[in-house]
């Protein structure tokens, strides 16, 4: 995917900038652009795959970054500048609404000229970009990396508190807000123009598309036939120009859906992360040999996802979770042997119930007489009231966690947007606050990441399934009613394998599914794992690991703590009410996994800028 800079005035230097997006880990081949106009200058760094080189004629250049496609072409077939002729092409005849609609996955667009620069975003803001003004409210930079373009407008340690407070208690921040306070997201699927006037630049926005909740939902059987043809035109269309494909291929169902619906001419192989082999590896590989592909795996060190805090944060910036796992397919060169890796991520979100409220989950969550008999008898209180189950904790007691004013700055905000929201989804806008546009997803960190070290994509970011995901109605997306049985009728034999998270069947019926799920998690509750080494975080039996025990017991976890205890003085004191110190002399569970997660590394990250500011080095560790 790489990145570009585009600096509205002199700023911090063109090769400076060069050199902050080579300097991150893995990106040193990604070749590097530099481009001069009259009102400044623009630094690409070449995105991976064919046909992307940048155009410059005729004084104009068009450009992009990301993996963007018009549905239905095949642009590498045009050379190495393929796709940046045919946006120029498309560009010249002057619609653009039909420019955008015709354009599909995670990309930023840009088209610049001597009078000034137009930004077209993509559907869903999959692909963030930002815009910057400098210290005299000037707008200074825009740009895909949001670290570079603080640094290009001079605000690379001008933190946003409230916005570092969103990040621990909800794992995002508010759109548009970002980590520093005069930088700001730009919206999804519109087209942002720059213009050089005497009196500086000033800005304009048209949006094409927003994701609007149907006056009629359409009925369940129309809903499934709708997805599966979506899915088959989108395994097609994603994998056009490529030659050799892979696929991340989990032992669970959404992930096999991609590798069924991927030309049978172009899958030739499958990635599976792994630390040891485990239930999840072992049911994968199963999958890979039923469907006659080759089976790699992407080995990590064990103390992988520790180190990902300092390659994360340089690779992605401050936004989300530095969990850019895929360097883990880079460390073990598996994107040299294929044109194409392919993921299904972002399934949960947006065909299914992933940020579905628990009380909307009760609500929709059919229930037998007996549990109807207990609610009742719960309600005249002549039974027991249930327990409550232990999890994670829950937000509200997080956001106590926050200095008043830093959780009244945030709940403000949150209103706000939610109120924004419902005015184009009134029946879903508090999931949709938590992925739209989708940078702000909590687990974006992946592809974003995965998308600027080697050639990746999506299937579940096509237009075709975003289009149709809006239109989903809440009753078919819990349980993945309606996606489930799409994939039944995709997965063909891989249907039969069992799935590594239920131990039922992949195209089982639901009910059989939840019997199987509730019956694994019998088992893990009366299972201990044996540990097998010196890293016990990694006796899972999925393709992640065990955080808690991670924070507890990993050697380089504890290096970060010694290091911000070391250091003293951290900005997390402005934002917590706690001392942050505590989260940084050991684990604390009462506030859960990722809030002491993110609490060192919002602590590490904080301290490396500083630390960049003083030295005026480049990405300090």
């Amino acid at each position: 995917m790489s990145d570009f800079i585009i600096q509205l005035g002199s700023g911090i230097g063109a090769e400076r900038v060069a050199q902050l997006l080579r300097d991150r880990p893995g990106m040193a081949d990604a070749p590097v652009h530099t481009y001069c106009f009259p009102w400044g200058s623009v630094v690409l760094q070449e995105p991976r795959g064919r046909g992307y080189v940048p155009l410059h004629e005729d004084a104009e250049l068009f450009c992009c970054v990301g993996r963007p496609r018009f549905v239905g072409v095949t642009h590498e077939d045009r050379g190495p500048d393929g796709f940046n002729r045919i946006f120029a092409e498309r560009w010249r005849r002057g619609d653009r609404k039909a420019l955008s609609d015709a354009l599909t996955g995670m990309f930023v667009l840009a088209r610049c000229h001597d009078s000034g620069v137009e930004v077209l975003t993509d559907q869903m803001g999959f692909r963030p970009v930002y815009v910057a003004s400098n210290l005299t409210r000037e707008l200074s930079a825009v740009g895909s990396h949001i670290d570079t373009v603080a640094d290009a407008a001079s605000n690379a340690t001008d933190f946003d508190l409230a916005s570092l407070g969103e990040l621990l208690v909800y794992q995002h921040i508010t759109f548009p807000y970002t980590t520093r306070k005069n930088v700001r997201e730009l919206d999804p699927a519109s087209l942002h123009s720059f213009r050089t006037e005497h009196t500086g630049f000033h800005k304009n926005t048209v949006t094409f598309w927003v994701p609007r909740e149907p006056a009629v939902f359409a009925p369940k059987h129309e809903l499934v036939e709708q997805l599966e043809d979506a899915l088959r035109f989108a395994g097609h269309d994603i994998s056009r120009g490529a030659e050799t494909v892979a696929v991340m291929l989990s032992g669970g169902r959404d992930s096999r859906a991609v590798l069924a619906v991927l030309p049978r001419d172009r899958c030739v192989a499958a990635v599976t992360f792994f630390t040891r082999e485990n239930r999840e590896f072992r049911v994968a590989r199963i999958v890979a040999e039923k469907h006659g592909v080759v089976h790699y795996g992407a080995q990590r060190h064990p103390e992988f996802y520790a180190k990902l805090v300092d390659r994360g944060i340089r690779l992605l910036g401050s936004e989300l979770r530095a969990d850019a796992h895929g360097y883990a397919i880079v460390d073990n060169a598996l994107d040299k042997r294929v044109d194409l890796i392919v993921g299904g991520f972002l399934s949960d979100t947006l065909l299914k119930d992933h940020f579905m409220s628990r009380q909307q989950k009760k609500i929709l969550r059919r229930k037998g007489w007996g549990e109807r008999l207990k609610d009742r008898l719960i309600a005249l209180r002549l039974h027991p009231p249930r327990r409550a189950r232990a999890g994670k904790p829950h937000e509200f007691f997080l956001r106590m966690r926050l200095c008043p004013d830093i959780r009244d700055d945030v709940a403000d905000r949150r209103s706000v947007r939610l109120g924004q929201v419902a005015a184009r989804r009134p029946e879903t806008a508090n999931e949709w606050c938590y992925f739209w546009p989708a940078s702000r997803q909590h687990d974006m960190s992946f592809a974003l990441g995965n998308s600027r070290l080697f050639c990746a994509d999506e299937l579940f970011m096509h237009r075709r399934i975003v289009d149709l995901a809006a239109s989903l109605p809440n009753t078919l997306r819990y349980a993945g009613q309606v996606a489930n049985a799409a994939f039944a009728r995709v997965y063909g034999s891989l249907g039969s394998i069992v799935d590594a998270n239920t131990g039922a069947p992949a195209a089982a019926a639901l009910p059989l599914k939840g019997l199987a799920a509730k019956r694994r998690r019998r088992q893990c509750s009366t299972t201990t794992h044996a540990t097998t080494g010196e890293d016990p975080w990694n006796d899972v039996d999925h393709s992640w690991v065990d955080f808690e025990s991670l924070q507890r017991y990993s050697a380089a976890w504890n290096s970060y703590r010694r290091r911000l205890l070391a250091a003293g003085r951290s900005i997390l004191e402005e934002v917590l009410l706690p001392d942050p110190a505590i989260y940084f002399e050991s684990y604390v569970a009462r506030d859960g996994v990722t809030f002491n997660r993110l609490a060192v590394q919002l602590g590490a990250y904080t301290l490396a800028f500083r630390r960049r500011a003083c030295a005026g080095s480049v990405y300090a560790p």
